[in-house]
């Protein structure tokens, strides 16, 4: 995640984070009605890409108040 945070920016790289949670929730709800352990596997992945856009969120504004 490194060279991509390097390349187009911490801020960007949690929007992506977001965007593949809210693929997920989208697939869940549309396209996985019915079954139930992929309904729980698609939320599992929705929280993993959260946390990890949360934590990349934190870490921008770290290294932004260092820089400040």
């Amino acid at each position: 995640m490194k060279p991509l945070a390097e390349r187009i920016g911490l801020y960007r790289v949690a929007a992506l984070l977001v965007a593949c949670a809210l693929v997920l929730e989208i697939l869940r709800v549309e396209v996985l009605a019915g079954s139930a352990p992929a309904q729980v596997a698609c939320t599992f992945g929705e929280v993993v890409f959260l946390a990890l856009a949360a934590m990349v969120f934190l870490s921008a504004r770290r290294r932004g108040s260092r820089e400040s």
